[in-house]
């Protein structure tokens, strides 16, 4: 046995010291030894006689190193193989994973993690060339006789990981053919069969079960097939009847994931008819399926079934949008009504599933169930088919709110009128709008059972958004009053009312009554919500956050005069409470040495409320109350290790930063080091992000008075950049904040000025390295470009304004940037942000370095034409501003 295995198991000893030194001497061999770290643990993991628990361990770890979760990022792990790991180890090693998916001792928990394994070795050596017959070794126990079962489970496993892996699908997108025939294979069975025969039933489940979900996984690769009409018959048979096998729900399970896949995927091609069952399409044939599971089958796989037609909405209410932004002219893309077809049978039966709900269940629960999934579904569909959703849908809210009927039908029904609102347009007369929105309001003030009373409330939000312009004055009134009673209901109601009163709040100005009835009852309302707040019972239900948002929802959206008041109000009642969130938590500490949960939430959301009451301010009125706000903020950030009420708190310092201006540097030698060090918690990426979001804040607050911080400041936003551990995300905000101290510092960011350029260009670089493998990456990539841009607007403009800007000059930036716009623009002729970016920093250059500038960028003949489409079709007025005032300087 490896000398590997009770080290991995001391590594998961509850004894700490133990655990510490297992987890030390692992780190060392994989930083030592690297080369016999990864055979020990793919030895480890193949080897029969070994405890189960060290084999699951070894492959986590081997998964983990190469992924970089363990030791080294991800890039350099990737390098460390490829450098380390030669021909014949990589040969010892394919080979040992291969027979480690075959195991039968450790069974399939040991089958999956050598799977997982092997796919994170896939990973890493298929885009580099190497491994090329991996695919062929996987498929060939799965079309060849004789294969143990065992092999064909792991096999299947390992094409399943595989495929779910983007940085791949390129390198074996050739290889299509031979995995979907291996993977419908394994669905089938070992029976061989033709694309006419029925497919058999199989023995060993496993394999199905894998197969079936490595299918899901792999069919973004099955476009081709998808287009050949038995090809295509051969998939949608097969997994059809995988959801139809009566002997295995979690095969049900994985099948409907398949159809919600392939529905999301090839919309397109369920209106095709199956050869194999004329004259049924394949959409008639789900229908058929799906019904019966929806009624009949096991939770998960109802829910699953349901997802099958949420996806078909979601395929159509994108393609809708697509219609209207062409402003109804020929769509691109297909659009094959199925929802409004659907909708006339489908509605009763979803409806039907939402009486099933237990009366302690949320409305918006996180469990996800099958009543959760219908009242989403019916959402979906009234979004899609609102007619044929309302006319479907009304005989069931009528039958169920009848007064002999119990809680559960009444509260069934107003989950329905919620799911629908949108239903209850302008294409209903007034006198209905009416009577729907009463019954709601009714049951919130009449009902005896809270699970009605709080889904009436959440029904009442849904309305409100989607019919506060259709309600007069009275109406409105009416709800606003309920709705502030609910608040001293059960906190389950409660928050359902708040969300309810949110709802109103945020609409508000769609309506003039709304708008009055809330403007008249704003301190009212803000004194109900503060008392609701303070409630023992607050930390129920998530009753404490709910009022406090809502709270805060009324501030933003309030006139300026009403938003002062509160802010006036209850920025010392949020300060006192504050200071007793932070005694109650030193003497917590004092007594054990955590604080309960609820004690923290506190904390981040009492920082919440500092944030948008400072906004309100004028600098006067806070002079007598900055040094305390920061000095709890401070204590705040310096006592919590929690992420969210560190993003609450960093963001409270930001606005207390840009509320003082340069008030605020008498604070920033004690707040920096603190923000700087959630900069470096790059693990914590959220924090990282807002930390950044608050440097900017601070250094536009001290403009030339930030230079004391500026060297450590830019040393710590190089190194997040450079480092491969932090989650991309952050990058673009440093690169924005780079900008925003260069216009702060203006000359004095000379000395900085060479690195951050380094920075920049490599930044650039990197976003012509990556390739776009999806819409994320691609939206990542324009992002990036986007504030490299902006962090040189900021260094023109900061140099500028000291007379400084010929540094960039003899830097050969000016050419740089030209080109670097240049190359952009080609690429994405239709990014309204990107564009305007492009346009703003031409316009500083002409405007900087004068008339030579000016003329040599009229001669680029790719830049008028961008900016005459800004000032004229510019969808913002932001970017029409922009595009102007930069025609202004170049053109005219």
């Amino acid at each position: 046995m490896s000398q590997l295995a009770p080290l991995l198991l001391q590594a998961q000893s509850p004894d700490h010291q133990a655990r510490e030194a297992a987890e030390a001497e692992l780190f060392r061999l994989e930083n030592d030894e690297y080369v016999r770290f990864v055979l020990d643990l793919v030895g480890l993991l193949a080897d029969g006689t070994a405890p189960i628990q060290a084999r699951q361990l070894a492959g986590i770890l081997l998964k983990n190193s190469l992924s970089g979760r363990f030791g080294s990022a991800k890039e350099g792990a990737t390098e460390r193989w490829l450098a380390q790991i030669g021909a014949a180890e990589r040969k010892q090693v394919h080979c040992v994973l291969i027979q480690a998916l075959g195991t039968v001792q450790g069974g399939a928990s040991v089958r999956r993690q050598a799977a997982q394994a092997l796919a994170q070795v896939a990973v890493v050596e298929l885009p580099h060339g190497q491994w090329p017959q991996l695919i062929e070794q996987l498929v060939q126990p799965l079309t060849q006789a004789g294969s143990s079962d065992a092999l064909k489970h792991g096999c299947v496993e390992a094409l399943g990981y595989i495929c779910e892996e983007p940085s791949v699908a390129g390198v074996i997108a050739h290889q299509s053919n031979l995995i979907l025939t291996a993977l419908v294979q394994g669905m089938r069975g070992d029976h061989e069969t033709t694309p006419t025969e029925p497919p058999v039933p199989k023995e060993n489940t496993l394999v199905r079960r894998a197969a079936t979900t490595a299918l899901f996984n792999a069919l973004a690769f099955v476009a081709q097939n998808m287009e050949n009409e038995v090809e295509r018959d051969m998939i949608m048979r097969t997994v059809m009847m995988a959801a139809a096998e009566p002997a295995d729900a979690e095969l049900r399970r994985s099948a409907y994931e398949c159809l919600v896949g392939i529905a999301s995927q090839y919309y397109e091609k369920l209106a095709c008819p199956s050869p194999s069952n004329p004259p049924l399409t394949f959409i008639e044939m789900a229908f058929q399926l799906t019904c019966h599971a929806i009624q009949y089958d096991q939770e998960d796989v109802a829910v699953q079934a349901i997802e099958f037609w949420s996806s078909v909405a979601d395929v159509e209410i994108k393609r809708l949008e697509e219609h209207q932004l062409l402003q109804n002219g020929t769509l691109e893309t297909a659009y094959l009504g199925i929802v409004e077809q659907a909708a006339p049978a489908l509605i009763p039966l979803l409806t039907q599933c939402l009486i099933r709900r237990d009366e302690d269940e949320d409305v918006e629960g996180e469990n996800w169930n099958r009543v959760l999934a219908a009242s989403a579904c019916v959402s979906l569909f009234a979004q899609v088919a609102p007619k044929a959703t309302l006319e479907a849908a009304v005989p069931f809210i009528r039958e169920h709110l009848d007064v002999q009927r119990d809680w559960r039908s009444h509260e069934a029904a107003l989950v329905a009128v919620g799911s629908i609102a949108v239903t209850f347009t302008s294409a209903n007369d007034e006198q209905t709008t009416l009577e729907v929105f009463a019954l709601p309001l009714r049951m919130l003030e009449t009902a005896q059972n809270e699970a009605v009373r709080d889904t009436a409330a959440w029904s009442l939000g849904r309305l409100i958004a989607h019919l506060v312009t259709h309600l007069n004055a009275n109406v409105i009134e009416a709800a606003l009053t309920a709705l502030m009673r609910a608040l001293a209901d059960t906190p389950r109601v409660a928050r359902s009312a708040c969300y309810a009163l949110t709802s109103l709040i945020e609409t508000q100005h769609e309506s003039a009554e709304a708008l009055a009835s809330i403007s008249a009852a704003t301190l009212t309302l803000a004194n109900a919500l503060w008392q609701t707040a303070q409630r023992d019972d607050a930390d129920e239900w998530n009753l404490l956050a709910s009022s406090y948002e809502t709270l805060i929802a009324l501030v933003q959206q309030s006139s300026p005069e009403n938003a002062r008041s509160l802010a006036r109000e209850y920025l010392p009642l949020t300060m006192h409470s504050l200071e007793r969130a932070l005694q109650e938590s030193d003497a917590m500490l004092a007594a054990s040495a955590n604080q309960p949960a609820f004690q923290i939430e506190i904390q981040g959301l009492l920082c919440g409320l500092i944030q948008v009451f400072v906004q309100h301010l004028d600098p006067p009125l806070l002079e007598g109350t900055t040094s305390r706000l920061v000095e709890m903020i401070l204590q705040v950030l310096n006592r919590n290790r929690s992420v969210a009420v560190h993003e609450d708190a960093l963001m409270a310092l930001g606005s207390i930063a840009s509320a003082v201006e340069h008030a605020f540097a008498s604070y920033a030698a004690r707040a920096m080091p603190f923000v700087l060090a959630s900069v470096r918690n790059w693990e914590a990426y959220h924090v990282c992000a807002v930390a950044i979001g608050t440097i900017s804040d601070i250094c536009r607050a001290l403009e030339k008075r930030f230079e004391p911080f500026a060297a450590e400041t830019v040393q710590v936003l190089l190194a997040a950049l450079e480092n491969t551990l932090l989650n991309r995300t952050v990058k673009p905000p440093i690169l924005c904040c780079i900008g925003d101290i260069a216009l702060a510092l203006e000359g004095a960011f000379e000395p900085y000025l060479d690195p951050c350029i380094a920075a920049l260009q490599h930044a650039a670089w990197s976003t012509l390295q990556t390739p776009v493998l999806d819409d994320e990456t691609n939206d990542w990539i324009l992002e990036m470009r986007q504030c490299i841009l902006d962090a040189y607007t900021g260094i023109i403009n900061g140099l500028n304004a000291a007379q400084k800007a010929g540094l960039l000059i003899d830097r050969q930036q000016v050419e740089w940037v030209i080109r670097f716009c240049e190359q952009v623009s080609q690429e994405v002729v239709d990014d309204e942000d990107m564009l305007r970016a492009v346009v703003g920093v031409m316009g500083d250059i002409g405007q900087t370095f004068g008339p030579a500038a000016v003329s040599a960028l009229r001669e680029l003949g790719w830049l008028r034409p961008i900016v005459e489409k800004l000032c004229i079709s510019g969808r913002r007025k932001s970017t029409r501003e922009t595009a102007t005032w930069a025609f202004g300087v170049l053109f005219s």
